[in-house]
């Protein structure tokens, strides 16, 4: 209800984004409450600050913990690493889970024969952001032929999932890639520096 001539306002930031959350503060009829409604557009931690005239009321500032929605087709997957597999070369999958909340990670690689390939998850990567992380799933296929491989959160296929990969038979030089700047057909110019890396993808 309004008491006195002060100003009433609220201030909502997300922490880790260091931004302000647009509200609408809407006062109340005959002396009633004011009402204030803000919808989250990102998970994480919000503060919500109440001043009234220039002073913070009760128990404010208010820290909001506002959890991302289990939502399975949030969840983004990068298969960039499975292309090019070869049999005893490591591979690699990455699936991100920035906005997705709490729920049940499967990933499973099948070959077309039936065998299921073991999967090694490695340890959670943090970009640094309370709640943005990456997961990376690494397995060495030991046979030839075509994969599939099921990605699911929270029993859902993910986006794009059952996604399919084919696996080569080992080359000495398949693993060998070139790759780099230097090897572009058009952009390379006179006088300047061209460079490209060798590697070893085994």
């Amino acid at each position: 209800s309004r008491c006195g001539g002060g100003r009433l306002a609220v201030v909502i930031l997300h922490l880790e984004l260091d931004e302000a959350i647009e509200h609408l503060l809407v006062p109340g009829e005959a002396n009633g409450p004011f009402r204030c409604t803000y919808k989250p557009r990102s998970g994480g931690e919000y503060r919500i600050s109440v001043k009234f005239g220039g002073h913070h009321v009760n128990g404010s500032p208010f820290n909001v913990n506002v959890k991302w929605s289990s939502d399975p087709y949030m969840v983004m997957v990068n298969t960039t690493g499975l292309q090019h597999a070869v049999v005893g070369a490591e591979a690699v999958l990455e699936v991100n889970l920035t906005q997705v909340g709490d729920g049940n990670l499967c990933v499973e690689l099948v070959h077309s024969e039936g065998a299921l390939a073991p999967v090694v998850l490695s340890p959670d990567e943090n970009t640094g952001r309370k709640y943005c992380y990456r997961k990376y799933y690494r397995f060495v296929p030991s046979l030839a032929g075509r994969y599939r491989v099921n990605v699911t959160f929270t029993g859902v296929d993910v986006p794009g999932s059952p996604f399919a990969v084919d696996v080569e038979p080992w080359d000495e030089l398949a693993v060998i890639r070139a790759t780099g700047p230097g090897l572009q057909a058009e952009g390379t110019q006179l006088g300047g520096t061209c460079r490209f890396r060798i590697s070893n993808m085994n």
